[in-house]
């Protein structure tokens, strides 16, 4: 029986080529549109969350008329001692130039005689792979940042500056090559999904140890800093939260004056969860700029209203067409078929077009991401790869069922309930039922 209905269906849609064309394109354009928008939502909203346990790691903002991101130096791993909920910390911050604009170095690879410029370098804790998953490809997690003159680079970069060669143990020259780093770790490169990014990452022991340890810039009393904890497994970041200020004013220096004006205005120390800050923070000092969760809901919106919109054209489009197989339907049921085979029938033929649109679907997505004008759309370097991302041609598959069946559902039934006598006779015009009964 189901050989029968997809062999009549194959057939019916070769037959009525510029009718199945119309149907299959514009069902095809339509759901590429979602595909591409589920692409870029599905996108937005995964950052930070290839770390392990992201939900439990979370970033200390400061909260006042003007919130920013940055906080003391210290405030990380002091968290670590007084809080036992505070499973791991870590601070981070860019290599700063003038205006805190994040300033350019001259890395150079003396034996090889190759230079580079470098922005993306981040000064860290050696507690930073307690906090984050970065994976190290390449080096000891225990061991790295621990020295002074270590230096971890990106994949990326250790093949710019060493080709195929090892690069542990080798040395890189700053600037005016008085300044030499040891390589000392690789780690992968960062994951388009991230909220920051960088190239190169060196320790604040190694900053320390250059600048001098006695710089304000590292004491409570500046806050220039992005502190990130761990917290332990099943903890309430809320009750947490609730206790940083208190606990910070053992800590800062803060006049009875100033502190009577961040009672006032209720400046408060914020938790925020790494997996919200690209969509849901938009404050000041940020690494990079973010997303914005208004756009994820607009462009799921327009997903939805495009999806109808292709569902309700093909519905219109398959019972428009209904009186030129109206005899067809007759003749079918005078020969004995039951009302639920004809739905059937119907229902199947939907199915199939509605596949045949999402196959179309996927090939225009597929050339649509590549595109440059897709990129300076959104901003970003999407992709879909049905070998490397084979859940794509299951949910391909599968939303060509639902869609066929949802779309189909209303011809197949309005179809199926014409009268076979009235019909060979040629007195059934299929019209609304409420003109039928006006005519009798």
């Amino acid at each position: 029986m189901l050989r029968n209905y997809i062999k009549i269906a194959f057939r019916n849609l070769i037959k009525e080529r510029l009718h199945s064309f119309i149907n299959i394109f514009g069902l095809g354009f339509g759901m590429a549109c979602v595909l591409l928008i589920v692409i870029f939502v599905r996108d937005e909203l995964s950052y930070d969350n290839f770390h392990e346990d992201a939900g439990d790691i979370y970033r200390v903002a400061w909260w006042s008329q003007q919130p920013q991101t940055r906080t003391p130096h210290p405030m990380a791993l002091a968290m670590v001692k007084d809080f036992p909920q505070v499973n791991a910390a870590t601070s981070l911050s860019p290599l700063w130039g003038p205006g805190l604009t994040r300033e350019t170095f001259s890395v150079r690879n003396l034996e090889k005689d190759i230079t580079f410029d470098e922005r993306n370098i981040l000064s860290v804790d050696s507690t930073f792979f307690d906090v984050f998953s970065f994976e190290l490809v390449k080096g000891n997690r225990n061991e790295v940042l621990r020295q002074i003159g270590g230096l971890l680079l990106s994949e990326k970069a250790a093949k710019r500056y060493f080709g195929d060669e090892e690069p542990l143990g080798k040395y890189l020259a700053i600037n005016d090559d008085s300044t030499l780093l040891v390589v000392e770790g690789i780690f992968k490169d960062v994951p388009v999904n991230s909220h920051f990014h960088f190239d190169a990452l060196v320790s604040y022991v190694t900053i320390k140890a250059f600048e001098g340890g006695d710089d304000p810039y590292y004491t409570w009393a500046d806050f220039g800093h992005f502190n990130y904890i761990r917290l332990q497994p099943g903890s309430d970041p809320n009750d947490l939260q609730e206790q940083l200020m208190e606990w910070a004013t053992g800590y800062l220096e803060v006049s009875e004056e100033d502190m009577q004006r961040v009672v006032e205005e209720n400046m408060h120390f914020k938790l925020q969860p790494i997996a919200d800050i690209h969509l849901h923070s938009q404050i000041r000092w940020e690494l990079e700029s973010n997303g914005n969760i208004d756009y994820v809901y607009i462009m799921s919106a327009a997903a939805f209203l495009i999806l109808v919109v292709a569902c309700v054209n093909f519905m219109n489009l398959t019972t428009a067409r209904s009186t030129d197989r109206s005899k067809e339907i007759g003749i079918r049921k005078t020969l004995g078929a039951y009302k639920f085979q004809v739905t059937n029938q119907f229902l199947g033929e939907s199915v199939l077009t509605a596949l045949a649109g999402m196959v179309l679907a996927g090939f225009i997505a597929e050339v649509s991401l590549p595109l440059p004008f897709f990129n300076q759309l959104t901003g970003k370097t999407l992709e879909i790869s049905y070998l490397h991302h084979p859940e794509w041609i299951v949910i391909l598959l599968a939303s060509g069922v639902f869609t066929g069946i949802i779309s189909g559902l209303y011809p197949a039934f309005f179809l199926s309930s014409i009268h076979p006598v009235k019909t060979l006779k040629g007195i059934d015009k299929i019209k609304p039922k409420g003109l039928l009964s006006e005519r009798r």
